[in-house]
């Protein structure tokens, strides 16, 4: 204990202000630290050679005192001020956009880990992409789509181990094990070398038919160029499942058999919603969208079941993808063939490139959506046709149903230029890439969750 030099009240040896007076306290370490100024400075004097009488000693020995004694007031104003801010609760602005949530998650928000893909926003600054996330299932706030990612390694050098390593995931010896994950956005490059080598055996295959009028390469044409970008997409969900826990040979059991059985469950439900002889008007459209897109579905789930793997978001588009690239394949190759008909080499092609430009935003897009709607609304393992009950299900499953609808309706604007199916393949492609996101984040989740049963 101490006494205090203005008032004589006793302090605590650790403490900078009287209790009683307030008069700040200098320790002993500030003494020394003002003598140690003092020093210096008659060092200096004595180096200009200038008379230092006692008084002036006593003088700069106080003037140092007070700077340390002003510097110690200042730094515990600050401290007092800082106590207080951090006792308070933090204050929010209350308006119609002022949320709960943003209040509980104030401050931890601000991590560069929460920020990777979802940023938190008022509802004043969110954005079409935002709302069409939340309504998908995703948490209020920003997303980023990252669709650059798609193409960032397509023009890139890449080995042929790096394209191997795709194709030999998913088995019991090279699924990676949950702590091996990462929850960063995959950038997916193979699926442009698949297309690439379709293309190319297209083009020889024309010049067989077209330079040599060879007509035996002419169902070689019709296969390649109707398979090339349907197949290209399924590798690119391959790439897109981080949890790479879905083999290629599977996927393929899926795009022939899958792909076949979706046409004809779809022919059957036909018989049942859409009339024989019909013209394309809108209560045909939109029959036609269900019975194709349940169709698909169907068959999904039915490939979902034997699955004994985690059944994520990300796995459920693997599986969607694969069924809808069959039918899309398929269904394609049999329009091109029924343009032959028409004896015109040039309509007979342009029905294999306008179908191939469109698939993207088409088929293989849709049945991505289902599966993953089928796994978002699934509570049970292995999965049930309980599922097709839960209204989570129907929220998401509707959006393919409805751009189908449009996609066949009779929609005269744009027809020539097939601004809709443009425009539908824009949206389609957000909602794929917001469901991947939303795949991403659980991938996160297991693998935090792993850490901590490490930790125990």
């Amino acid at each position: 204990m101490k006494q205090c030099q203005i008032c004589g009240a006793t302090i605590s040896e650790t403490a900078r202000f009287c209790s009683k007076c307030g008069s700040p306290v200098t320790r002993v370490n500030d003494i020394k630290q003002c003598q140690h100024l003092a020093t210096e400075k008659q060092v200096e004097q004595k180096q200009d050679k200038q008379p230092e009488p006692q008084e002036i000693q006593q003088n700069e020995f106080l003037e140092a005192h007070t700077q340390i004694v002003s510097n110690i007031g200042v730094e515990a104003q600050n401290n007092q001020q800082k106590e207080q801010q951090e006792t308070q609760e933090p204050q929010y602005q209350q308006s119609k956009y002022y949320q709960p949530q943003y209040q509980q998650q104030y401050g931890s928000q601000q991590s560069n880990s929460q920020q990777s893909r979802t940023t938190a926003r008022s509802s004043s600054s969110r954005t079409i992409v935002d709302s069409l996330n939340q309504y998908v299932g995703g948490e209020a706030g920003h997303v980023d789509l990252n669709w650059m990612d798609l193409f960032r390694n397509v023009f890139k050098g890449h080995s042929t181990d790096e394209a191997e390593e795709v194709f030999i995931c998913g088995t019991k010896y090279t699924t990676p094990t949950t702590k091996e994950l990462t929850a960063t956005w995959p950038k997916p490059w193979l699926y442009s070398r698949i297309f690439l080598g379709f293309a190319i055996a297209f083009i020889i295959l024309r010049v067989c038919c077209e330079v040599f009028e060879n007509i035996n390469a002419l169902p070689g044409v019709i296969i390649l160029g109707t398979f090339a970008v349907p197949f290209s997409l399924i590798v690119m969900f391959i790439e897109l499942n981080v949890f790479k826990n879905v083999s290629f040979y599977y996927v393929m059991k899926i795009f022939l058999i899958g792909g076949c059985a979706s046409l004809l469950l779809t022919l059957l439900l036909y018989e049942f919603i859409v009339p024989e002889d019909f013209d394309m008007t809108y209560p045909v459209a939109f029959g036609v969208s269900i019975a194709e897109e349940l169709g698909k579905v169907i068959i999904v789930f039915l490939f979902l079941r034997k699955l004994t793997k985690t059944h994520s978001i990300l796995v459920g588009m693997v599986v969607g993808s694969a069924v809808g690239a069959g039918f899309a394949a398929f269904e394609s190759s049999g329009y091109a063939f029924q343009s032959l008909a028409s004896m015109d080499w040039d309509f007979f092609l342009k029905i294999i490139y306008l179908r191939g430009v469109l698939a993207p935003g088409g088929h293989v897009a849709w049945g991505a959506i289902g599966g993953a709607a089928l796994v978002m609304a699934n509570t049970e393992n292995p999965i049930t046709t309980s599922v097709f009950g839960q209204t989570k299900f129907w929220r998401l499953f509707i959006i393919p149903i409805i751009c189908h609808f449009l996609w066949d309706a009779p929609i005269e604007w744009g027809q020539d230029y097939y601004l809709v199916q443009l425009i539908l393949c824009v949206f389609i492609w957000i909602i794929v890439l917001i469901l991947v996101n939303l795949g991403l984040n659980e991938v996160e989740k297991a693998v935090e969750d792993a850490d901590l049963l490490t930790e125990e």
